[in-house]
């Protein structure tokens, strides 16, 4: 009995910690869908054993998530992907499914690799997603290929055909494909910024993906920042930086995920400067991203704040209606569902936020529809999505920035969106625009669209004016930060 119990909770132990992988890489209206109500029955480094309530539960995650679990268990085991069964816990079909270790894409190749080559796969996504290639000085390829599987997991979806480009993100896009498509070093390093579940990971992960399939035998190294950071401090409280170094500076494509955790830690921001430099110094390619732009992250070095300014630096933007909706469309045809008009029209009007939140209302209305087996419809949609439709009503839009402002400013709403240049205008125009851009999920285009038709670079221009003034007039920066409080309140009133 101790012996079971103690296997129990070794397996969830594990489990837990595949769990907090997971976590990371969906919507959390995803995770609580399909995942909460998975429990594990034995994990060891070969098998994974999950139980799940229902049979349509398994094939759902044998057809849409095999691959996310092991690799986060492949990530938490050490590089090494164990095979995956999934049973229904009463009722359906109870005969195990093995998940085979390698994807579909390899499957269909008659790819066989051993366990030490899988852990090198793409679906595993390592920090070195390209070809097992020794360090100089290695003595083994094997060595090198296991060390390589030590890293950061890759989505295998995180593609650029499976990124749906708009007007808020084109630039981004045009420049991440622009650095794996080009041999000279156009943008580099390229800096892409942006919110929450923008879609930066997904470029950054494209690119990689797009590197390794035209340079098979480059050494390429994706991380996100935290594990970097964690990194240095083991390698130097283990006197292991020249084995760090090795690492990160004997690549041909460093991509670093989420930089501005990078704030605050001068140690690891003087090593993340001179890989920076020793990379750049041999034309290497540097791709980063962050929540906001270089200038933006609190504590970072003005010299390494200089550096990531060098190549090119863009934001991705909220997306707009068209693209939600085509971002809809997408994610209801992977999930294999065609979705009736009115439906994708009311998920893209009632989620505006970001990316990661519309495929999570997608599934939940998906997944809700197959466990209940009734009809997808609007009535189904609306009762599913309740919360979210509620959330959106008590959210600040435009009209209620508008509203505080023109109130404070003693200017009508008319003139804000007439032509006029007066400073009495262009300064309260420019501070709903600014504020526009901080509180709602509106891209420059939908702001300029408000303010009488303008275009995007007006509106960003108007945003930068607020932002530079701000950190010199405290004044100025006390009455936004004033008018933005209304806008929130009588946003919930």
């Amino acid at each position: 009995m101790g012996v079971l119990m103690s296997q129990q909770q070794a397996a969830g132990s594990f489990w837990q910690g595949v769990l907090s992988q997971i976590r990371d890489r969906v919507t959390e209206q995803q995770f609580d869908t399909w995942f909460k109500t998975v429990e594990p029955t034995s994990c060891s480094e070969d098998t994974i054993e999950l139980t799940v309530p229902n049979s349509f539960s398994r094939e759902w995650l044998r057809k849409k998530y095999a691959d996310l679990i092991l690799g986060a268990a492949a990530s938490a085991n050490g590089g090494r992907r164990p095979t995956l069964r999934i049973t229904v816990r009463e009722g359906g079909d109870n005969e195990p499914d093995d998940v085979a270790v390698m994807t579909a894409t390899a499957e269909a190749n008659g790819a066989r690799r051993g366990a030490d080559q899988d852990a090198d796969h793409h679906a595993v996504l390592t920090e070195n997603v390209g070809a097992a290639r020794p360090h100089p000085g290695s003595s083994s390829s094997t060595a090198s290929a296991l060390e390589a599987a030590r890293g950061a997991w890759l989505n295998p979806e995180y593609r650029f055909d499976t990124f749906v480009v708009g007007s808020g993100n084109r630039l981004p896009y045009a420049a991440s494909m622009a650095v794996s498509e080009k041999d000279q070093r156009v943008y580099n390093p390229l800096f892409v910024h942006g919110g929450v579940g923008l879609g930066k990971s997904h470029l950054l992960q494209a690119i990689c993906a797009a590197w390794r399939a035209r340079r098979p035998s480059a050494r390429i190294r994706y991380v996100p920042c935290e594990q970097f950071i964690n990194q240095f401090i083991t390698a130097v409280e283990k006197g292991a930086l020249e084995s760090f170094r090795k690492r990160y500076r004997e690549v041909d494509l460093l991509v670093v995920d989420d930089v501005q955790f990078l704030a605050g830690k001068e140690r690891t921001q003087e090593e993340f400067f001179h890989t920076f430099n020793a990379l750049h110094q041999r034309q290497q390619q540097i791709v980063v991203s962050a929540d906001v732009s270089p200038r933006e992250i609190p504590g970072l070095s003005e010299r390494l704040v200089s550096r990531l300014r060098w190549g090119m630096v863009c934001e991705v933007e909220a997306p707009g209606y068209e693209t939600r909706l085509d971002i809809v469309r997408q994610c209801a045809d992977r999930l294999g569902q065609e979705l009736p008009e009115e439906v994708s029209a009311f998920i893209s009007e009632s989620v505006r936020t970001n990316v990661r939140e519309v495929e999570g209302a997608v599934t939940r209305v998906i997944g809700h529809a197959h466990l209940s087996g009734q009809e997808i419809n609007i009535a189904e949609a609306r009762e599913v999505l309740r919360d979210l439709v509620v959330e959106r009503r008590r959210r600040v839009t435009i009209d209620h920035i508008a509203q505080a402002v023109t109130r404070h400013f003693e200017v009508k709403l008319a003139e804000l969106q007439s032509k006029k240049r007066t400073q009495a205008v262009a300064v309260p125009r420019q501070i709903c625009m600014f504020l526009a851009r901080r509180l709602t999920g509106l891209s420059l285009e939908e702001i300029g669209g408000f303010f009488g038709g303008r275009d995007h670079s007006t509106v960003l221009y108007g945003v930068d004016r607020i932002t530079a003034r701000s950190r010199d007039d405290v004044a100025l920066r006390d009455t936004v930060e004033q008018l933005a409080t209304q806008a929130l309140s009588v946003a919930g009133s």
